[in-house]
């Protein structure tokens, strides 16, 4: 709890609740009536509105006793020291076996409170480094998923110019491709002595000169 606020809680009965009342103190009879959502508008953390609702029931419980105890504190004793000889005396001033179990009762119950306190701390870590965790490993499949996304478009890339490479070298080389059906019979093989072959038109003047020799 806020020291100024437990110190103030401890001293004469008045109450200092806070921000929400700034300077205003509520008597002792007002805070035993205040409800747990009152209560909850009075603290700026979860921590000291733990702690002020475990005193809140327990004066609940006795608010006679501890009216006593806030109203008439001893004269040596500081603020501070208020709840410790509170529980360890009763309206005569002699140790009473009520408010030993009280003071058990109050260590035991802070306890708890640290207990529960440090569970929902190690909860908390937990969940945010599980997250932590998927996070991680959401980005790592990610970036290994672009990793083979370009990996597989050099390859293709790759395979596509040795393709155009492989058709532009056969163009280069003068490769002849069979002939169409439409292109007629290929023709024969050319001599290889230097001769032609004779044309239609020279083969009746050789026959001609043959005649002329004979005669």
């Amino acid at each position: 709890m806020d020291p100024q606020i437990e110190a103030t809680l401890r001293t004469w009965g008045l109450v200092h609740l806070g921000p929400k009342f700034e300077d205003e103190k509520i008597e002792w009879a007002t805070f035993l009536e205040l409800e747990d959502g009152d209560l909850k508008q009075l603290c700026s953390n979860l921590n000291d509105l733990v702690k002020l609702r475990k005193h809140h029931r327990l004066m609940r419980r006795q608010p006679e006793f501890w009216q006593d105890v806030f109203v008439t504190p001893p004269a040596e004793t500081q603020p501070s020291e208020m709840f410790t000889v509170a529980v360890n005396r009763n309206r005569s001033g002699s140790p009473s076996s009520e408010s030993r179990n009280v003071a058990v009762t109050m260590e035991t119950e802070e306890m708890k409170i640290d207990e529960n306190v440090a569970k929902i701390d190690m909860q908390k870590k937990e969940k945010l480094q599980a997250r932590k965790d998927k996070r991680k490993q959401k980005k790592k499949q990610f970036r290994a998923e672009r990793r083979r996304w370009r990996r597989q478009a050099k390859e293709n890339a790759k395979a596509a110019a040795q393709d155009d490479n492989s058709a532009s070298g056969s163009v280069a080389t003068g490769e002849a491709l069979p002939p169409s059906p439409s292109e007629g019979p290929v023709p024969g093989p050319v001599p290889t002595d230097g001769a032609s072959p004779p044309s239609p038109s020279q083969e009746p003047v050789a026959e001609e000169m043959a005649e002329t020799k004979t005669d």
